[in-house]
């Protein structure tokens, strides 16, 4: 059961530059929207913005994770769109709410991936819920190296002047 954890979390390691190309963006979105204070002073700006980051993956984790535990004949999932799911949002990408970034993370973990989707019919495949939960996470952790380092790198490149304007 060990080796079917660390594959997962292996894949998504390889395919952190993929995650980076469909989730880095989405970061630096609503990284953009954390703007430091002048009484923090540039030099905190990644332990201000960490909690947002954090809350962000957490729920993208947690979405893997669900996903790995629904039976793939169920597993029609569909995003919300129109004008109602633009207002929403572009809301929760500029609010400076932790419970905001929580629920962006959860709505990241639907988009449609073939490195996602590949590890859905993993863990579905390994017929108890607990494990297909396992797997996904083991993927989902995989992927955060890559885009935590981008988080911290994109937030001090935003923001490197801030505290000069």
């Amino acid at each position: 059961m060990m080796l079917d954890l660390i594959g997962p979390f292996i894949f998504g390691l390889a395919g952190s530059g993929h995650c980076l190309g469909m989730c880095g963006p989405l970061v630096l979105a609503y990284s953009l929207h954390l703007r430091p204070t002048a009484s923090l002073g540039s030099a905190a700006i990644w332990p201000a913005s960490a909690n947002h980051h954090a809350a962000f993956h957490a729920g993208r984790l947690f979405t893997y994770g669900l996903l790995g535990v629904v039976p793939l004949r169920v597993r029609g999932l569909r995003v919300a769109t129109g004008p109602f799911a633009l207002k929403f949002f572009r809301r929760l990408f500029s609010s400076k709410r932790l419970a905001a970034k929580l629920s962006l993370g959860l709505a990241a973990g639907c988009l449609p991936c073939m490195f996602s989707l590949a590890m859905i019919v993993k863990a579905a495949t390994t017929g108890r819920p607990f494990i297909g939960f396992l797997t996904m996470l083991s993927f989902g952790l995989g992927t955060l190296p890559v885009l935590i380092l981008y988080g911290a790198i994109g937030v001090a490149l935003l923001f490197q002047g801030a505290h000069l304007k």
